[in-house]
């Protein structure tokens, strides 16, 4: 499963390793699976690691299970706490995109920023702003968005998000299987006046974080990964922001191409927000629209992000 996971990341290579795996893996419930629209999968070990709809039983086949409702469940104690919980949400949108990472921005060009927290090696991720500008498209009425410097650590901590129906955080992400207190997400490092500030928000934050999400949308990357706990599935971002509160979350098992995943979210959002559709459906019908453009049909590109929690549509 590892080794796929790698060949996955690195693109045209995950062929042969799809097609052992697939058979591995689904062919001995293949006749099940032909004849169901939901399938929900409750992983163990590296299997976290995969995307099951990417995996094939034949090789001159699709993947068995691409266009079908897929979710994955970190645990069935997850599942059924998420789902006992009393929700305050406000059927809003809370968005933070295109954060403030290094001092050669240009958005810090007038000032004179600081030293001490610069990361000049996050790359600035400008498409992810178009992912706010999506929401923004099918739900005009109802999205707070942050973007710049004000997608710092305060809105975490805000009304706005902790009310909130639908969070998406589209930013860098880290997962560190070894040390879980790296574990966490970027947000900006500088203020408008270019002071230096804290911008990592890690796992103890996240548990620590207070929402009424329905779903918690993590466009960055390697954020459905974390370190294993028998029984209990993977201690990372996704059980981070479940415990906090989320029903469910979509989030990344590798760095997926950010002009990939920007349209991906537009399909996501669009199946989601204007179609109706449930979450796992709306991510099952975006990949199959982004393998249909011939620059994006390799499954590194379409099958990074995986839903994480409840199949069910939004309340």
């Amino acid at each position: 499963a590892l080794e796929l996971h790698s060949a996955l990341k690195r693109r045209g290579r995950s062929g042969e390793a799809l097609l052992t795996a697939g058979r591995v893996l689904l062919s001995p419930f293949a006749d099940e699976m032909k004849n169901s629209a939901r399938v929900s999968i409750v992983a163990d070990g590296a299997l976290h690691y995969l995307p099951f709809d990417a995996l094939l039983v034949a090789k001159d086949q699709p993947p068995l299970l691409l266009g079908k409702a897929v979710s994955y469940q970190p645990s069935l104690t997850a599942l059924s706490l998420s789902r006992a919980k009393n929700r305050e949400s406000n059927g809003a949108v809370f968005s933070v995109s295109d954060p403030v990472f290094g001092s050669s921005d240009v958005r810090l060009t007038e000032q004179s920023p600081t030293s001490g927290a610069d990361r000049d090696s996050l790359n600035r991720l400008r498409l992810s702003a178009k992912e706010a500008e999506v929401l923004v498209k099918f739900a005009p009425e109802s999205v707070t968005s942050y973007s710049g410097f004000s997608a710092n650590t305060a809105t975490l901590q805000s009304d706005d998000f902790e009310r909130a129906s639908i969070v998406h955080l589209a930013t860098h992400g880290f997962a560190d299987d070894e040390t879980p207190a790296r574990t966490g997400v970027m947000l900006s490092l500088f203020d408008e006046s270019g002071n230096a500030q804290d911008g990592f928000v890690g796992l103890r934050d996240i548990y620590e974080l207070r929402m009424n999400a329905e779903l918690v949308t993590l466009s960055a990357c390697d954020t459905a990964l974390g370190r294993e706990l028998a029984g209990e599935g993977l201690l990372g971002l996704t059980q981070g922001f479940m415990y906090a509160g989320a029903r469910r979350v979509v989030a990344s098992l590798w760095p997926a191409s950010d002009r990939a995943t920007a349209e991906l979210m537009e399909h996501f959002y669009a199946g989601l927000l204007r179609d109706g559709l449930a979450p796992d459906a709306a991510l099952a019908a975006a990949k199959v629209k982004l393998r249909e453009n011939r620059r994006f049909r390799d499954p590194y590109y379409w099958s990074a992000f995986v839903l994480h929690g409840d199949w069910r549509p939004l309340d």
